[in-house]
């Protein structure tokens, strides 16, 4: 008896890249991301912007997130988390270590194409150079880091661009091309109902205003920012309260504006304050009490303004402090000190420019020395 033929069994023809399709044609679905590294994601989408808010509160988590991004193997994650701790160091004058690992972290996503990456890594290069006097380079990655913003990001970090993008421009002059870009962002913290980022783009927008020679303008704005802060409860910071004083005493309106700094000025814990703002604040507290008649209070406002500005090394408004101190001396018929203490500012601010310059072309080195050297290690590896 004839021995059955055998079963010819076909095979699914490949796909155009070469793999097997299952014998229904359909596609090979693809596997499913894994769980911890998307949760892992969030957490970082929910960080990013901490330190805007609270920059004690975000290094210590991004530490943990990056040890967890390391453990999965999702490097993209750990350069996420490894940015926002630069961004946390860049913010307290950490300028040579932030700056490295920035540059660091935007080579890298260039090189692997990371979109989310590339953007915050040219907002925080735009930080930087603004931090250093470079306007230019500024401008240059603030620009960069608004045209590669996607539909992937949050409109929280959209905003948080276009206030970059603003800064550098009222650093230029361009204040109608920042008015643009400080709309747009308030636009989008007014939908996501963020209290924080409307006070901050309002006391932004009042000082451009200030800048650009419109106190009246600033001072209008100023007023919506205080009405709005009471209307969420929420206390004003040192800056909010500086912008709305130093617009009153353009005005000439120097007794609203001692009031407006009495949170400052009544503080008896003053050096648990953070330092944003707040030796801005005693300055313009002491220039409304000067033209009030008040000296003996505005000198006792100006000591505290120069002892913070030593304590906690901040150079440039101590010299605007003693320039205020010459003036004090002046209106009390001191020529004599107020000439001398005229000299000691005008010393003070020429070093302080050299000092400027010369720490800023230290940190540059550094910062493109260092990232040069790394790069010509791995080649010769």
């Amino acid at each position: 008896m004839a021995r059955p033929s055998p079963q010819l069994r076909v095979l699914p023809d490949p796909g155009a890249d070469g793999k097997l399709s299952p014998p229904d044609g359909r596609a090979t679905p693809a596997p499913a991301p894994d769980r911890r590294v998307v949760l892992l994601s969030a957490e970082l989408d929910l960080l990013e912007l901490t330190p805007f808010y609270s920059t004690d509160s975000a290094f210590a988590p991004s530490v943990a997130l990056e040890r967890r991004a390391r453990t999965l193997g999702a490097e993209h994650l750990q350069k996420r988390a490894q940015l926002i701790q630069a961004d946390v160091l860049g913010r307290k004058g950490k300028l040579t270590a932030s700056g490295q690992l920035i540059r660091e972290i935007n080579a890298w996503a260039e090189t692997h194409g990371d979109p989310h990456l590339l953007a915050r890594s040219h907002r925080l290069l735009s930080m930087f150079f603004d931090s250093i006097g470079d306007v230019p380079s500024s401008w240059e990655h603030a620009v960069r880091a608004v045209e590669l913003v996607d539909d992937s990001m949050s409109d929280r970090l959209r905003a948080d661009h276009l206030i970059g993008l603003g800064v550098v421009l009222v650093r230029t002059g361009a204040y109608d091309a920042a008015r643009e870009r400080y709309r747009a962002a308030l636009q989008l913290a007014e939908d996501l109902n963020d209290v924080q980022l409307r006070l901050k783009i309002l006391n932004n927008l009042a000082w451009l205003e200030d800048d650009a020679g419109d106190p009246h303008q600033a001072m209008e704005i100023a007023r919506r920012m205080q009405a709005f802060a009471a209307q969420h409860d929420v206390a004003l910071d040192a800056a909010c309260l500086d912008t709305i004083a130093h617009a009153q005493v353009v005005l000439g309106r120097y007794v609203e504006a001692e009031h407006t700094l009495r949170p400052i000025l009544d503080d008896a814990d003053l050096e648990s304050r953070e330092s944003e703002g707040l030796t801005e604040a005693l300055k313009t507290a002491a220039s409304a009490q000067r033209l009030q008649g008040h000296a003996e209070r505005a000198q006792a406002t100006l000591d505290r303004c120069l002892r913070l500005c030593e304590e906690r090394g901040i150079s440039a408004i101590r010299v605007e402090a003693l320039e205020q101190q010459a003036l004090l001396y002046a209106a009390q018929g001191q020529f004599q000190r107020a000439y001398e203490e005229y000299i000691e500012f005008h010393s003070a601010d020429a070093m302080l420019r050299a000092a400027e310059r010369e720490a800023n072309a230290r940190t540059l080195q550094a910062v493109f020395e260092t990232a040069e050297a790394r790069r010509e290690g791995a080649r010769f590896r």
